[in-house]
């Protein structure tokens, strides 16, 4: 968990309720980095963020700190578009006990 498949409202769901999670990963991706032969290693698709990001796709232009998994969570609280943070979903009520299962799989 998160998928590398995830789209925008579940990445928002998993860095809101398992923070963890995405810490693990920013971890990894910064071990794995510092072992790769090109220096970057990213676990969501580091073209598909670069894209998002608006930067290039060269070897030379993508880092794990810029185009990691934190870029994909922070592009995740976004409008469409992907430039301006969407208040409404960042003002969701926390409160409120919601499936968050697409096929409604919660207990």
């Amino acid at each position: 968990m998160p998928c590398i498949h995830c789209g925008k409202q579940e990445m928002r769901e998993v860095a809101k309720r398992f923070p963890e999670a995405i810490e693990r990963i920013s971890q990894w991706e910064a071990m794995v980095s510092d072992a790769a032969k090109r220096g970057a290693s990213t676990f969501m698709d580091a073209r598909v963020t670069a894209k998002m990001l608006g930067t290039g796709t060269s070897v030379e232009e993508i880092h794990h700190t810029s185009h990691g998994i934190r870029a994909y969570v922070d592009w995740s609280r976004t409008a469409r578009g992907g430039k301006q943070i969407d208040l409404i979903a960042m003002t969701e009520v926390d409160d409120i006990p919601l499936c968050s299962s697409l096929y409604g799989l919660c207990e």
